[in-house]
């Protein structure tokens, strides 16, 4: 059951080969899914104003399911869907637009502050040290796109401005086993490369991002009150 009001809809809209495709969503429901942040197929009733894909959703054009068929391969709705919010523009409310900025801003600064260094100093850049250069290069972020997918040209353009260095060190970490349970559960979320369990030991290797150095260690050596021993490689 549908359940979106159609004067509350917004249109999302996707164009393949020529061929425009457009649905009427709940804005807000339709960029919490795009985000990842919801499952698609268990709120499509909460997503969809109708169960129709248009050529001009205004005019109330459809697209036939041959054509469906032609470009997605599939007649399925939840489908179509997917790929329209994924690969496609939404139209957002001026507040959904702000709001999704700011996201996008700081998801760019914490990834730059996370995997750069300055290379005169070798110390992590600041988060406000980057949010003032992003500011001041005018930089332009795309709230639409992936992250990944325009990180390389925000870089190169900042860095005209912020002198940054991007690589990774490893890690050899040697961890008294009574310590071992804590330092395995939060580890994971970097590249482990080795990991070994001793009768007195656990050691591992892991590959992490040059701007996380420091605050790895500190981690480290907090949960092992300074017991852990480090290998730099």
């Amino acid at each position: 059951m549908l359940m979106v009001n159609i004067n509350d809809a917004r249109i999302a809209s996707y164009e393949d080969k020529g061929q425009k495709f457009e649905i009427m969503v709940d804005p807000d429901m339709a960029l919490e899914i795009s985000q990842g942040n919801k499952d698609l197929a268990n709120n499509m009733s909460k997503l969809m104003a109708t169960d129709e894909v248009y050529k001009n959703a205004k005019s109330g054009d459809l697209v036939s399911e041959k054509v469906l068929q032609e470009h997605f391969g599939t007649t399925d709705l939840v489908k179509i869907v997917e790929v329209i919010l994924k690969r496609g523009h939404l139209d957002l409310t001026t507040e959904q637009k702000r709001k999704l900025a700011e996201m996008k801003r700081k998801e760019v600064i914490a990834y730059i502050v996370r995997n750069s260094t300055n290379p005169v100093t070798k110390a992590p850049h600041t988060y406000t040290r980057v949010e003032s250069s992003l500011e001041t290069a005018k930089i332009q972020i795309d709230t639409q796109r992936p992250i990944d997918q325009q990180i390389e040209r925000i870089i190169e353009k900042l860095t005209e401005i912020l002198p940054m260095e991007f690589k990774t060190v490893i890690f050899k970490a040697t961890i008294p086993i009574q310590f071992a349970g804590k330092v395995n559960s939060i580890i994971n979320k970097y590249e482990i490369q080795d990991r070994k369990w001793e009768s007195t030991a656990f050691i591992f290797s892991a590959k992490v991002p040059a701007g996380e150095k420091d605050a790895f260690m500190n981690t480290i050596s907090g949960l092992t009150k300074g017991q852990a021993q480090f290998d730099i490689q």
